[in-house]
């Protein structure tokens, strides 16, 4: 057992123990290097001496997936635990025991909806190799972020099994008929595969449709399963359940696309049928029906997709206007119809801005193509929407025209110019590409030495430099205004706001409607969501302002208080003219640069520079770039905008 405040590899500090598992206690914990986020971990007693008993330990280390908790493996004293993002929210049996108290049990539409939402997850993983081995209802969480399920503790058993064995399993005491709605095939014989998660899903589900365990459902003489009259089911939820808890594994669905499949197309081709035979029936009559037949019906039964938008954003602590549940009922509403689809789900995506890594989680969604309507909230966002082929739909902030970022102190600070910031004086900075509290704070102070607290949220920043705790703190002025124990100490220049951008996977003409639906939004939908029509905001000069920041950064030890905000180290450069400019591929362009003493071939991004064509017959720099040898030709390869420069 591990005492409160034991810090395993030097970063997870154990903060109490939890209800303990099949394998080994169960502890929550602070990751002391992201911002003591809280995180679970789960021991394995299991005598491992390295992870190549378990090919399954790496593929879950390795998994990146929104709708499961991230892995990671530790080592501490001969003993390993896998360290998983702690869930806010309530699990499924959770919610059931007092969704029972009100309603009763889950209905069939939401467990309908609840397989929509899993079943993709479970089929990234099976296409990874990983087989949950342990679904059930205490095992999927509803979080809190967004109201949608998380799967938690996935692979567990099957890492279980691969180390010890069956029959060493069982004798450990892990079969357990009363908690587990897997297979007997995967209990008895440790077979693990797509199918055995299905049928511990369709169990869990059969749980939060009745509130009776899987043991108390099965015949075992009869080895079926019990009928209950309080359970009316029609198909496709009954054709699928039925398939998915047969107890021969080669008669159940093999992939969690085909219950997929089977659970869209039959739901929609049932809803057409009874509004086609209505119309028939008015419009010809029943002897003009049975003559000609059930099969001049199946062309009108064309099954419309499934479809999922995802409505992304960060979300701000305090900020009154976000509340997109308005926006995704309307969009539901409106879109349905103009897509010609009534299996439309809007999702709801948000970011906690309190993370120290929301900025990053925000850009990679993006880079991603997770977010189909992105509501940047920060021009770092929309920066990084546009590079990745986001199209512009609508402007943030309404009433705003630009955001000033500031330095401010505590109102009776000793420091009254930029000549009292000396390398003693802290300074709270935000998250890392932050545009107020990061990125201008550091282009505006080049030149100084400081000691530097980054990731930092801005009450955070506020309460650091009322404290004490920092001499100096950067925040948005409107924001700082409001504070009257603090003073303004310097102004950084405007930047643009940020906009609503819509994802390059989806088509022009669903994009034209998705922006038409938005802009018609009434007053108080686009209130609540912040957003208006207007003009996208140029971003050029603020792009360039993040550049040189990105300079800064690289030739300075930023993690090593204090910290020298300037580049001071020689730098080797190559000077020569530009005879030649040839594009190599969509996003580059090849330059033959001629010295005095050498030809080079220079591969350089189009986005470094503003248009390369016209680079020909110009002089450059290339900076800092070793040159390779490429089949007798010395190559250059430009990987950051600092490293060309174009010379007047």
């Amino acid at each position: 057992m591990l005492d409160i405040g034991t810090v395993l590899d030097d970063r997870y500090r154990i903060l109490s123990e939890r209800q303990p598992g099949s394998f080994g206690r169960v502890y929550l914990a602070e990751d002391l290097k992201e911002g003591n986020k809280k995180v679970i971990l789960k021991e394995f007693t299991l005598a491992v001496q390295g992870t190549d008993a378990s090919p399954t330990l790496q593929k879950l280390s390795n998994l990146n997936h929104p709708r499961i908790a991230k892995f990671e493996l530790v080592y501490y004293q001969q003993n390993l635990f896998l360290v998983r993002d702690y869930i806010v929210g309530k699990s499924y049996a959770t919610l059931l025991k007092s969704k029972h108290t009100v309603t009763g049990y889950f209905t069939k539409n939401e467990i309908l909806e609840l397989f929509r939402q899993i079943l993709p997850v479970l089929s990234y993983l099976h296409k990874k190799g990983v087989i949950h081995g342990n679904i059930s209802p205490e095992n999927i969480i509803r979080s809190n972020k967004d109201n949608l399920p998380v799967l938690i503790d996935f692979g567990v058993k099957q890492v279980a099994t691969e180390i010890l064995g069956v029959e060493s399993l069982a004798s450990q005491g892990n079969h357990n008929a009363k908690t587990t709605y897997a297979p007997d095939d995967q209990l008895k014989k440790g077979r693990f595969a797509p199918d055995s998660d299905l049928y511990a899903l369709a169990a869990s589900a059969l749980y939060l449709m009745t509130g009776k365990e899987p043991k108390d459902l099965w015949d075992v003489p009869a080895a079926k399963w019990i009928k209950q009259k309080k359970l009316t089911l029609r198909s496709p939820l009954k054709e699928a359940l039925n398939k998915m808890l047969a107890a021969a594994p080669e008669q159940r669905f093999q992939s969690a696309e085909e219950v997929l499949r089977l659970l869209d197309n039959k739901t929609i081709v049932q809803s057409n049928m009874s509004r086609n035979l209505v119309f028939f029936f008015a419009g010809v009559g029943v002897t003009a029906l049975a003559a000609v037949g059930a099969i001049a019906f199946f062309p009108v039964f064309k099954p419309q997709p499934q479809r999922n938008l995802t409505l992304g954003f960060l979300a701000i602590p305090n900020f009154p206007n976000q509340k997109y549940e308005l926006l995704a009922d309307y969009l539901k509403t409106e879109l349905g119809n103009k897509l010609k689809t009534d299996k439309l789900t809007i999702i709801v995506d948000a970011i906690d801005t309190q993370s120290t890594t929301s900025l990053l989680d925000a850009k990679n969604r993006i880079a991603d193509k997770k977010w189909d309507i992105a509501f940047t909230v920060n021009p770092m966002l929309s920066v990084e929407a546009k590079k990745n082929g986001y199209t512009f739909a609508a402007r943030m902030w309404p009433g705003i025209e630009q955001i000033q970022s500031v330095l401010f102190v505590r109102g009776d600070s000793s420091i009254k110019n930029i000549a009292d910031l000396t390398p003693d004086k802290i300074i709270a900075l935000g998250q890392p590409g932050d545009a107020v509290t990061y990125s201008l704070p550091l282009y505006n102070l080049y030149g100084k030495t400081l000691t530097i607290d980054k990731r930092n949220s801005v009450n955070d920043i506020i309460e650091k430099v009322k404290s004490g705790q920092a001499d100096i703190g950067a925040g948005y002025l409107n924001r700082i205004k409001e504070e009257p124990k603090l003073r303004l100490f310097g102004f950084s220049r405007s930047i643009p706001l940020s906009g609503v951008y819509l994802s390059p996977n989806i088509s022009e003409k669903e994009q034209n409607l998705i922006k038409e639906t938005l802009l018609n939004a009434a007053p108080n939908v686009r209130n609540q969501t912040n957003y208006e029509q207007g003009e996208e905001p140029d971003y050029s000069n603020f792009i360039g302002i993040n550049n040189r920041v990105i300079e800064i950064l690289s030739c300075t030890k930023f993690d090593q208080n204090p910290v020298n905000l300037y580049c001071d180290r020689p730098q080797n450069i190559i000077q020569g003219k530009v005879d030649g400019v040839f594009p190599v591929a969509n996003d580059k362009h090849e330059l033959t640069l001629q010295t005095e003493k050498d030809t080079y071939k220079v591969i350089l991004p189009n986005s470094y520079v503003g248009a390369p064509l016209e680079l020909n017959g110009k002089i450059i720099q290339v900076i800092d770039v070793k040159p390779k040898e490429v089949s007798g030709t010395l190559v250059l390869e430009i990987t950051q905008p600092k490293q060309i420069k174009v010379k007047d």
